[in-house]
């Protein structure tokens, strides 16, 4: 999305191999000045954003926890905001 659109994004990650490597690549393709990767829950984010993707979440989190990751969008989305969630079933 930044390389692409040139929008700033905030990436939410537990896995400290997946920010590494995330980190890595973003500097490879001189994008730091617009990605920024956090290693935190996504129960944590916080802000108001214009859009927000989710990809693969719900295959990890699991049907107990959808209407979890619901509120967390409907919480950080601005009010003309756009929500993505992206899973494979």
């Amino acid at each position: 999305m930044a390389k692409h659109y040139g929008v700033k994004v905030k990436a939410y990650n537990i896995s400290k191999e997946q920010i590494a490597y995330a980190r890595e690549r973003s500097a490879k393709e001189g994008m730091n000045d617009l990605v920024e990767f956090v290693e935190d829950d996504y129960r944590n984010v916080s802000g108001k954003y214009d859009a927000f993707v989710s990809v693969g979440m719900l295959e990890h989190i699991g049907v107990d926890h959808f209407q979890e990751l619901g509120a967390v969008i409907d919480h950080c989305l601005k009010d003309e905001g756009c929500g993505l969630i992206h899973s494979i079933a």
